[in-house]
């Protein structure tokens, strides 16, 4: 399922909440915030090529900050989607995460 996900699958989903389990069992909720789609878009043609790369950028709280690594995110209709967050920085309403998709 995660390599057939595209950007089409996230842009109505700007501003929904993703919740992540920590291992202490604490739980962070994440908003998504931002989906951009970046490079060329796929030859419609070339088998190779799944998708059109694309990030995506998710707002959680200022503390704790999650390190760089694969997190177990979970949507209420999207179910649950391991992706890898890489922490951006503050902006003044929570910590900034990426995911980048290619």
């Amino acid at each position: 399922m995660f390599d057939q996900l595209t950007i089409k699958d996230f842009e109505s989903r700007i501003s929904a909440v993703f919740h992540l389990t920590l291992d202490d069992s604490q739980s962070l909720e994440l908003v998504l915030i931002d989906v951009t789609a970046f490079g060329s878009p796929p030859d419609p043609g070339d088998d190779l090529i799944r998708r059109q790369a694309f990030s995506l950028i998710f707002r959680g709280p200022e503390e704790p900050v999650l390190a760089q690594q694969i997190c177990p995110l979970e949507h209420d209709e999207m179910g649950m989607l391991s992706l890898f967050l890489v922490p951006l920085g503050l902006d003044g309403q929570g910590m900034r995460y990426e995911a980048v998709f290619t």
